[in-house]
């Protein structure tokens, strides 16, 4: 579970859930129907891999029931017709297993009952068991991935931090150059003491969300945009040669010039100097690539700002 996205942890540990209910109940289906828990508005978790079993059909329709069940927190076997309660002792009948998540998310394990009698006393616990187990295990997935994403990012932004660009480029080097193409932004926002100094801090800090939020919907999602510390922030472009992020670099630029900042009543406006460096032979290693980068930079920031410098292919 640790290895999937944040928003596929539930799916998957209810999906395996409900294959062990059925292996525990010998039946062919069972379904997990939830709201509101780890990043997931519908959940809805079956052990087929059909698109929409017709026992979890049968549980959309009765969400209703579901749900309230699920909220009272102890099992319960009901006859079920369409969305009410039936006192028909030939409607379907069902078991709803609630499952324990901190309100208001709720979920609960649906199981076909197939015999007059319901289900024992021991399966029902058995299910309650497995339910808590799988609610356990995708709690902890879940709080593993929060931390090693608080580990990764910057708090502010919500970019990759210092130590993760760092890692992300030593990777790109792992590999040649002519196999894995690479170029890097430097972006510094111009003037940004004076925002800090007439507007606040916390001005500044929104300026600098706001930065990293128009970047990235700039970018591709194989690209990579970090803060590298202050109001300096690195993209790495794989697989992008020097003339194609040009480009890129131009457009960032020209993206973050026309945007607003709303703040407290006023608009604040910004602009970055970029300078940008493409991967050649004679960098040995990601630091030098940075070096020229960096370089670009300086000439952007003193040959009037708001503009995008090249880095020479080799500055040795």
């Amino acid at each position: 579970l640790r290895t999937l996205p944040a928003d596929e942890i539930a799916p998957h540990a209810f999906r395996m859930l409900s294959s062990r209910a059925c292996e525990l109940l010998a039946i062919d289906d069972a379904v997990v129907l939830g709201h509101g828990y780890l990043g997931n508005e519908l959940l809805l978790a079956q052990s087929g891999e059909h698109l929409v079993s017709p026992l979890a059909q049968a549980a959309l329709v009765a969400r209703g029931i579901v749900r309230i069940h699920a909220q009272n927190r102890e099992p319960v076997q009901l006859w079920i017709d369409g969305a009410r309660i039936s006192d028909d002792p030939h409607a379907p009948r069902y078991a709803i297993g609630p499952m324990r998540l901190p309100a208001p998310a709720w979920a609960a394990l649906v199981v076909p009952v197939r015999t007059a009698e319901g289900l024992s006393t021991e399966e029902q616990l058995a299910l309650v068991e497995l339910a808590r187990i799988a609610v356990m295990h995708a709690e902890a997935a879940h709080a593993a991935i929060q931390l090693r994403r608080t580990a990764e990012h910057d708090a502010l932004t919500g970019c990759l931090n210092r130590r993760s660009l760092d890692q992300s480029l030593a990777r790109e080097f792992q590999m040649p150059v002519e196999q894995s193409p690479l170029s890097v932004l430097f972006i510094d926002i111009d003037w940004f003491k004076r925002i800090n100094d007439n507007f606040g801090h916390a001005c500044g800090d929104q300026c600098l969300r706001s930065l990293a939020a128009t970047l990235r919907a700039e970018l591709r999602p194989t690209d990579v945009l970090g803060r590298y510390g202050g109001e300096e922030f690195l993209v790495l472009l794989p697989g992008h040669d020097g003339a194609a992020s040009r480009l890129i670099a131009e457009r960032l630029r020209q993206a973050v010039e026309h945007s607003v900042i709303e703040w407290q009543g006023m608009q604040v406006k910004l602009t970055i100097s970029i300078g940008m460096a493409a991967r050649r032979g004679e960098d040995a290693d990601a630091p030098a690539l940075l070096e020229r980068a960096d370089k670009a930079l300086y000439l952007a920031k003193h040959e009037g700002r708001n503009c995008v410098r090249v880095a020479p292919a080799y500055s040795g």
